[in-house]
């Protein structure tokens, strides 16, 4: 990629550079690209978005994005899954019904945003529309959750989750609550594997779930 068009989370993206350039420069930049170039760069979150739709810097626990139409919080969370399966081997998706999983957050309508058409040709994960969960290349799964169901979210674990149009949820407090609890568990039991193929490999502690009845468990975390 050309050095002018670099990728930094703080300074403009690279689309906004490309479009400051004159239409001579971008056609030359352009024509000097490879076909691989383009394919990289065609999925290249950090190019294309903007600075308030990166993942906030620091230690966060819960990331709200709140915008209007139009925004890009589909593409947002979209995205965050995409990046995440790279490194946990569960992040599940929550949305208000079986229908939106599907339509907006999975499969999408056409508009570029949901995961089966954000994600390059070689790291489409497979649908198991009967299972409700997504496949990843690398092993990682996510399970599909509707929060008109909260009951379907006891017991189920996650070490990431994606949870789209909280205000549309039905029982938004009873499904709030059971996906929480899933949660702990990844960073109490300090999973360190590299990835997804290493964590399902090992058979070790990083697997167990918390004791919640431990006084000492700190939920907040």
């Amino acid at each position: 990629m050309s050095p002018k068009l670099g990728i930094s989370c703080s300074q403009p993206s690279g689309a906004e550079k490309s479009r400051a350039l004159s239409s001579e420069q971008r056609r030359k930049w352009i024509a000097a690209i490879s076909d691989d170039e383009a394919e990289a760069i065609l999925h290249a979150w950090e190019f294309w978005a903007r600075l308030n739709q990166l993942e906030p810097a620091g230690d966060w626990v819960n990331w709200l994005v709140m915008a209007g139409r139009g925004f890009g919080k589909t593409r947002i969370g979209a995205e965050q899954v995409r990046k995440w399966v790279k490194e946990f081997p569960m992040v599940n998706l929550v949305g208000p019904t079986t229908a939106d999983i599907r339509d907006v957050m999975v499969q999408g309508g056409g508009a570029g945003s949901a995961i089966m058409e954000i994600c390059g040709k070689d790291e489409t994960p497979v649908y198991e529309k009967s299972k409700r969960r997504l496949v990843w290349r690398n092993g990682a799964q996510s399970l599909l959750f509707s929060a008109e169901e909260p009951e379907r979210l006891r017991g189920p674990q996650h070490m990431k989750v994606w949870c789209d149009e909280l205000a549309a949820w039905k029982y938004a407090d009873e499904a709030w609550e059971q996906m929480e609890f899933g949660l702990p568990w990844a960073e109490s039991a300090g999973c360190n594997h590299d990835n997804a193929e290493a964590h399902k490999a090992d058979q070790g502690p990083c697997r167990q779930p918390p004791d919640l009845h431990d006084p000492g468990l700190d939920l907040r975390q």
